[in-house]
């Protein structure tokens, strides 16, 4: 599957993101375009921070993100508000090597 302009697979397969890069479109460089990455965009301490924790790994197969099934927990600004699974192995993703 391609992808919809928008959708993950699109940016990785048709416009030549890799997972990392799109990532960070969707993070990081939306925070400098709306010139909020002095307070979002990033998990740096002092910034308001949204996690996402899934089943899978997002670099090797960034689909994965599309299915709801996948969504282990969500976190808004520390406050957990979907998940409760408290046995997730989380592996960061390094988005500002």
């Amino acid at each position: 599957m391609a992808g919809t302009p928008g959708s993950s697979p699109f940016f990785v397969n048709e416009v030549g993101f890799d997972p990392v890069e799109t990532l960070k479109c969707a993070t990081l460089n939306g925070a400098k375009i709306i010139s909020s990455d002095d307070e979002t965009g990033s998990l740096e301490v002092g910034k308001i921070g949204d996690v996402v924790v899934v089943e899978g790994d997002v670099v090797a197969d960034i689909s994965v993100l599309e299915h709801r099934k996948n969504i282990r927990r969500v976190l808004q600004s520390g406050v957990t508000k979907a998940g409760t699974e408290s046995t997730v192995e989380i592996t960061p993703i390094p988005l500002l090597q």
